[in-house]
Formats: structure tokens, C-alpha cells, sequence
């Protein structure tokens, strides 16, 4: 049962020309007249939670409708190039169930577009369930099991989420677009938690000032004695310690960070993944992680 029907979700990665042209424009998934038929679908699919009075949310350009089941427990949402974990069950409107899969992994962007457009309003651990205009889904086409023109539900439980890398057109890791994922998701989730944040000059990091502190400064070429708690995004703490450390020997992030900070003070540093340890990763770290300081300074060395 865990993979019996993965085929059929990833049926357009078959297709090369459809999946190129969605992430481009998501018209190209609708038939003829995609203007029309996606106006009927939503008609269909409002009208549908309207009886069964389900409220639903929608995405920020009205494409689908979301019911959220449980939120998740991290601040973690996966982006197109990231891989995803899940549990689902596709059904029509009607009730019929079409497909399920159990810990069944996939890139987003080789998914349908209703999927790429869902995955990234969820989070790590969380329950939706979506509901997906025919165009957005199988179109025109249809599968074996999908008849053309069906509007779709997805129950999706999000298990795991790793982190993929944006690609230029050389096919290089494109880290300027990397570097926009990360703050764009750092600032979702200090949004979400209701921080004020500050940014270096740069834009570079994220900062949050809980004792502002009245001490000196530290410089690159300074030591310094702190106390603090590394961790990821999701909360997960790799490394936690008091100690000494000269400022130009760390990574970039807190190369960055340290000399904002006074003597005495309390502060979560979140740190891009290019500013932490990059694609290379640690042992305990993943490739492409961003990561959170919480750092206590207690003496600049000079």
C-alpha cells in the first residue's frame, strides 16, 4: 500500500512539457478554454463546501481551497525545490477515493500544481486538506483512474521535510534565490510568533533582542565568552555551551551578528543556511539548514 499509488501523482513528470510550463504559467495544465473551466471548478468546489459547511481558506491568488486539520509544531514550510515526506489520500468530490500513499516522498515541483501550490502553505507535521480546480490537478488529460476536467481533494499529512537547492540555468545552486528562501521563511516564522526582528546593514541576518545589554562591542579580531543553545528552525538543538570563542573563527552568520551585540546581552540569532554551513552541512547539521542562535554575551576579550 505505501507506494502502490505514487505513480499516479507523479503521472505528469511523464510529461515534461506540462510540469515545465506550470511553474512558468499554471494555465497550461487547464484545457481550451482555461478561463471558463476554471471559473466552473471553483463554482463546483464553493458550492460543495458550502453543503457540507466546510470552511475553507484560499491562497493568496484564489487558485484552490484549504482546510487546515492540525498546524504543525515548527515554523518549517516546505518551498518548491524541497523534498517532502507524506501521507495522503486523493478523492473526487463525491467521496470516492482514487489513490493513498503512506511515507511516500516527492520533489514538489515534479508535483500536480495544486500540490505545489498547497505543500507551501503547510507545515513540518502538519494535516490539510485541499481542494484542487481539474486544472490544477490532472486537467483535459485525466490518468487511468482520473476521468478529464476532475476537481480533486487531497488529505496530506506532512511527515518530513528536506531541504532542496534552486538551480540556475548552468544548473548550478543558485544561492542568491536560496538566500531570499531562507529569510523569506525565517520571516514567516518570527511573523507568525509575533517578534519584532532587526536586520543587519546588509539584509544578510535576522535578529531578535531579548537584553539589549550595555557593554562594549565586539570586533572580528575579539574573543568572546558566551553562553549559548544552537538550533534548527524546527527546534531541533544540535549544540548547547558556555564558552570562549574568537568571533572571526566562527561561521558567517555569527561573524555578522556578533558585532551588533553588547556585552550583557540576550539574543536569537537566525542565520541563512549560506551564512551557516551551506550544502556542505556538519555531521549533525543537514546541508542547507538554517539555524538559530540563542546567545547569551557575557565578556568581550580583547
Amino acid at each position: 500500500m505505501k507506494f502502490r499509488y505514487a505513480f499516479s501523482l507523479l503521472a505528469f513528470i511523464l510529461i515534461g512539457t506540462l510540469l515545465s510550463a506550470c511553474l512558468e504559467d499554471d494555465s497550461a495544465m487547464l484545457p481550451s478554454n482555461p478561463v471558463e473551466q476554471l471559473e466552473n471548478d471553483i463554482v463546483l468546489i464553493d458550492d460543495y463546501l458550502e453543503r457540507n459547511n466546510i470552511k475553507a481558506e484560499k491562497d493568496s491568488l484564489d487558485r484552490i481551497r484549504f482546510v487546515v486539520q492540525t498546524e504543525g509544531d515548527n515554523c518549517r514550510q516546505p518551498n518548491l525545490y524541497d523534498r517532502v515526506t507524506v501521507n495522503y489520500k486523493g478523492m473526487f468530490l463525491d467521496g470516492d477515493v482514487f489513490e493513498t500513499g503512506e511515507a511516500v516522498e516527492f520533489t514538489v515541483s515534479q508535483l500536480i500544481v495544486g500540490w505545489q501550490i498547497g505543500l507551501p502553505l503547510m507545515k513540518d507535521g502538519g494535516k490539510t486538506t485541499l481542494y484542487i480546480p481539474s486544472g490544477f490537478a490532472y486537467g483535459i488529460g485525466g490518468t487511468n483512474n482520473i476521468p478529464p476536467n476532475s476537481n480533486l481533494v487531497f488529505e496530506i499529512e506532512i511527515l518530513k521535510i528536506v531541504d532542496g537547492f534552486p538551480r540556475n540555468f548552468s544548473g548550478n545552486v543558485d544561492e542568491d534565490l536560496l538566500l531570499r528562501n531562507d529569510l523569506s521563511e525565517i520571516e514567516t516564522c518570527l511573523g507568525e510568533m509575533g517578534s519584532q526582528f532587526f536586520s543587519n546593514d546588509t539584509g544578510a541576518i535576522r535578529y531578535v533582542q531579548e537584553e539589549e545589554g550595555t557593554g562594549q562591542n565586539p570586533e572580528l579580531t575579539d574573543r568572546v565568552k558566551i553562553s549559548y543553545q544552537g538550533k534548527t528552525l524546527a527546534g531541533k538543538v544540535f549544540e548547547e555551551k558556555e564558552a570562549t570563542l574568537a568571533v572571526e573563527e566562527l561561521i558567517e552568520g555569527l561573524r555578522i551578528a556578533l558585532p551588533l551585540l553588547k556585552e550583557g546581552s540576550v539574543t536569537s540569532i537566525y542565520v541563512p543556511s549560506v551564512y551557516a554551513y551551506g550544502l556542505r552541512g556538519t555531521e549533525d547539521i543537514p546541508s542547507n539548514t538554517i539555524l538559530v542562535y540563542d546567545i547569551e554575551l557575557i565578556e568581550v576579550v580583547k
